[in-house]
């Protein structure tokens, strides 16, 4: 069996939809690992997106949107869980 244009660009985006899945879910958790590589991923995408910051055309708004949300990202993941309970709801 021949593999085909649409496995090939269908395996892969399966793969980071279940590593996704699975840092979401180490996060909820509370797993330190999921924490670890939530914040390296969410470090390299930020970095790679601050590439398209210096021509900003209505093509790179996408890029500038995930940039700014990986900096959020990485932003509420480094920050102690004082500075993160302020938001939280009270009861």
């Amino acid at each position: 069996m021949a593999v085909t244009g649409f496995w090939l660009g269908t395996a892969p985006a399966a793969v980071a939809a279940l590593l996704a899945a699975s840092i979401a879910q180490g996060l909820w958790r509370g797993w330190r690992g999921s924490r670890v590589v939530a914040i390296a991923l969410a470090v390299l995408l930020a970095l790679q997106g601050l590439g398209t910051l210096g021509t900003v055309t209505a093509d790179a708004l996408p890029a500038v949107a995930a940039t700014v949300i990986s900096a959020a990202l990485v932003a509420l993941l480094v920050v102690p869980g004082a500075s993160r309970a302020w938001f939280a709801r009270r009861r």
